[in-house]
């Protein structure tokens, strides 16, 4: 009787033994494999189309594409687009608030709306876009949302058509 007694419980250890042993390495995985599958903070997507929302005159107001190393701004009104900025755009490297000079290219700034500055200060906060635009002596900061991540919106630095 000793010994059925002994060999039984001998092969419940046995048998309870892998199953605790396997429950610990399996934990321990699991807590390995989280750490590995947690990602890395990673700087915002700014290319695409960006507006002003939210604005009294409804779909009319400022207009922007990042495309690529080229921010492009320009007036909206059911009537017509205005060019107002085109210049250079260097991509955020991390998620923290992010500030840029553009150098314009006067080349694409033709409309009578066009900034006369050579540079323009842009900063990303909180998901937006904020910049200062001075017209005939005013100025006014503009604040734009992301409406899309699209690449390849702008064609030759324009915006795009019906935008």
């Amino acid at each position: 009787m000793k010994r059925i007694c002994l060999a039984l419980l001998l092969s419940g250890l046995l048998v309870v033994t892998p199953v605790l042993c396997g429950c610990g390495g399996q934990g321990a995985a699991d807590s390995g494999q989280a750490a590995q599958t947690e990602e890395e903070p990673q700087p915002p997507v700014l290319d695409g189309l960006w507006g002003q929302r939210d604005r009294e005159y409804g779909d009319e107001g400022m207009r922007g594409a990042i495309d690529g190393d080229t921010i492009c701004l320009w007036f909206h009104t059911e009537e017509m687009d205005a060019i107002y900025w085109v210049g250079s755009f260097e991509a955020p490297v991390s998620e923290d608030d992010y500030t840029w000079t553009s150098t314009a290219n006067r080349e694409m700034m033709t409309s009578a709306f066009s900034s006369q500055e050579d540079t323009k200060d842009f900063e990303y906060k909180d998901g937006q876009i904020g910049f200062d635009v001075t017209l005939q002596g005013d100025t006014t900061h503009v604040v734009l949302k992301q409406h899309s991540e699209e690449t390849g919106v702008l064609e030759d630095g324009m915006p795009p058509k019906g935008e």
